[in-house]
């Protein structure tokens, strides 16, 4: 699937490195993370996880850090498209 890291703090910390380098990018049109809510991939047995769990509880503190990190990023973008 893609490179595991070892807790949620530095998957949310890749999360804002990656989206503070392309909210700068003239040529961004959007980010999607893929999952919103856990899931098990039976195939290939793999959890993709997501931003909350299957009983619906966010997992902190990277669903904190995601937020902030998406406002912030946001508002970098309103202020360079006008």
């Amino acid at each position: 699937m893609w490179q595991q890291l070892s807790n949620q703090t530095e998957v949310a910390g890749k999360h804002t490195e990656y989206l503070r380098d392309v909210v700068n990018e003239p040529y961004l049109i959007g980010y999607h993370r893929c999952q919103y809510i856990d899931r098990y991939e039976p195939i290939n047995n793999l959890l993709k996880q997501g931003m909350i769990n299957e009983n619906g509880e966010a997992y902190e503190p990277h669903a904190s850090i995601i937020t902030s990190t998406n406002k912030k990023a946001k508002e970098v973008f309103e202020r360079t498209r006008m």
